[in-house]
């Protein structure tokens, strides 16, 4: 027993001296052990964020993005066209051309010749030597209302076979002498102008007649204001023929006459009319209208 005790007792003093003697070490490979585990258990605690963060979806990369709404183009609004008020008649056989209202009505060809209403055939200022018809304008026979109004018109002839001196002066079908003109300028066109009237059971037509020599031919311009009554007891009032016939004298005033080229010898030329060049037809002077907004 008692070897059994100096030998423990050998053994303690042994450890004690060691440790005496390595304590500081101890102590500090005990502390850094400490401080190892402290620094890797706050490592592990911050990772784990980090990997649910790397495994959790994004809230923007699922949520789809919104579809593009399309863009209405505006349409465009129709845009009214607007109509001319006045149309222009041209008849290059004679260089004429004379702007009017296109309510107004024209008629060229067969149908040219002016008419008084209850009277008959309205007579030109060449007498008995007669020109050609080219164009008849006319108003609307509803333009003045509850009047004794019954037509209202601008008469388009031409006759060459009078010279400049004859044109000057007019020679109506009903006088026996000439009857003497007045000089006067309407528009850009300088004019002889006479005035007459016929009247026959209740029924009365008042025209004007202006003439000008271009082109080597009498050019005449009639503007005629009508009446007409159904008898005696007939109680319209009279239309104010001043305001017919300033009408008129719009539409004269804006008469051009250009001219014309002459045809030289032995040259044949035709006017196309509803035919060909082969089978020409010429038996009515060329007409166009055209619209226009001047008047």
């Amino acid at each position: 027993m008692t070897i059994l005790n100096q030998s423990a007792s050998s053994k303690s003093g042994r450890i004690m001296s060691w440790l005496r003697r390595h304590l500081p070490e101890v102590v500090a490979a005990s502390t850094m052990a400490a401080f190892a585990l402290i620094v890797i258990s706050c490592s592990s605690k911050q990772e784990k964020p980090a990997t649910a963060e790397i495994s959790a979806p994004e809230v923007a990369a699922s949520t789809p993005e919104a579809s593009a709404t399309p863009v209405a183009t505006p349409t465009p609004k129709k845009v009214k066209k607007h109509r001319p008020t006045t149309a222009t008649y041209v008849n290059s056989d004679y260089g004429i051309s004379v702007t009017y209202p296109r309510k107004y009505t024209v008629n060229f060809g067969d149908d040219a010749q002016a008419i008084w209403p209850g009277l008959g055939p309205v007579a030109s200022g060449f007498g008995n030597s007669t020109g050609a018809t080219v164009a008849t304008i006319e108003l609307p026979g509803n333009m003045y209302r509850d009047t004794d109004f019954s037509t209202g018109f601008l008469n388009i002839s031409v006759n060459k076979q009078v010279g400049r001196e004859q044109c000057e002066q007019f020679a109506m079908e009903k006088a026996d002498d000439a009857v003497q003109s007045a000089a006067v300028k309407v528009g850009a066109n300088d004019f002889h102008e006479v005035e007459t009237t016929v009247a026959e059971n209740l029924k009365q037509g008042n025209a004007r007649y202006y003439h000008t020599f271009e082109n080597d031919a009498c050019y005449e311009f009639a503007i005629g204001v009508g009446t007409s009554r159904d008898g005696a007891d007939d109680s319209k009032p009279q239309v104010d023929r001043t305001d017919v016939f300033r009408r008129l004298e719009r539409v004269l005033s804006t008469v051009r006459i250009k001219p014309i080229e002459k045809q030289k010898e032995g040259e044949d030329v035709h006017d196309v009319v509803g035919g060909s060049p082969e089978s020409p037809a010429t038996s009515e002077p060329a007409s166009t209208l055209l619209s226009s907004d001047k008047l």
